[in-house]
């Protein structure tokens, strides 16, 4: 078994079935994901708390949050120099960071999954994303027209939930089934343990030796 995930490990990876490149590489500075609670003068009508998931780019030595906030009291026309200190700018990650650890087989819906224990957005195959209702992207044209694109299929329900497990995945699935292998009614516990920290090992591996393949695309 482990000479075969070595195997594994060694093969090229191949093209991704994903646009390419994917939107993150579209940006020319950073792009950003962030989430803002807008206050109650702003919420629509019936929504006395009302949270919109903003993209947006920066260049890449910017600030991304000091950014977000000058740049929303531009397009909202708002007093937003406190926005920050109080929270209402949150959540605010590189898309890239998105791309890396979703659960998408698409790395481009990978940046409007939410996190798992949120239970606002659209469910779909066990992941959940963001409302396209609740979007606003202040990004580059190219940038803009793939998220939009990426915003439709999840309207119409169309994206696809990944079924090659990441490593974040199998990291979490031998957290928990650790916690049995002290228990001794659970036969093989400890040799399934030990196939997942190989299969985990390998999977590191080809991660990092595919992000070293893209780089060079």
């Amino acid at each position: 078994m482990s000479h075969f995930l070595e195997i594994i490990a060694d093969v090229p990876p191949k093209a991704p079935a994903n646009r390419w490149p994917t939107v993150y590489r579209l940006a020319k500075g950073q792009l950003y994901r962030a989430f803002v609670n807008v206050p109650e003068s702003m919420c629509p009508d019936g929504q006395p708390q009302h949270e919109r998931v903003v993209f947006f780019e920066t260049p890449r030595d910017g600030n991304a949050s000091v950014f977000l906030q000058a740049l929303l009291a531009h397009a909202w026309v708002q007093d937003t120099s406190d926005w920050v200190k109080h929270g209402y700018i949150h959540g605010i990650e590189l898309a890239y960071h998105l791309e890396c650890y979703g659960f998408s087989e698409n790395r481009d819906v990978r940046v409007f999954e939410l996190g798992t224990g949120r239970k606002d957005g659209v469910r779909q195959d066990g992941v959940r994303y963001v409302n396209p209702a609740q979007v606003d992207l202040f990004v580059a044209p190219q940038v803009q027209i793939r998220l939009r694109e990426v915003l439709r299929s999840i309207e119409v329900g169309t994206p696809t939930a990944a079924h090659d497990i990441t490593h974040a995945a199998l990291q979490a699935a031998i957290g928990f089934i650790s916690g049995f292998e002290d228990d001794a009614d659970q036969v093989g516990v400890t040799e399934l343990l030990a196939l997942l920290r190989r299969v985990t090992d390998a999977r590191q591996i080809a991660d990092v030796r595919r992000a070293e393949w893209e780089r060079q695309q």
